[in-house]
């Protein structure tokens, strides 16, 4: 894989993750890829960052204190 390579295929999977944090969905971000699959898109490409999945679980955490009242 050349450099130019790698640069774009970072560039392609911090696209798809930041779109995914956003709120896109899945079909939005492949066709943005220009994916056929949005199993391609999915596996390969979007990532969750850490301090989103706690984010997420706070709000499920919350969701159940909540539920408990």
């Amino acid at each position: 894989m050349l450099l130019a390579d790698a640069a774009e295929f970072d560039l392609r999977h911090t696209c798809a993750s930041l779109l995914h944090e956003q709120g896109a969905d899945a079909r939005m971000i492949m066709e943005v890829l220009g994916h056929s699959s949005i199993r391609v898109t999915m596996d390969i490409y979007t990532f969750v960052r850490l301090d989103s999945q706690r984010h997420a679980f706070d709000r499920v955490g919350n969701a159940l204190r909540d539920t408990g009242s």
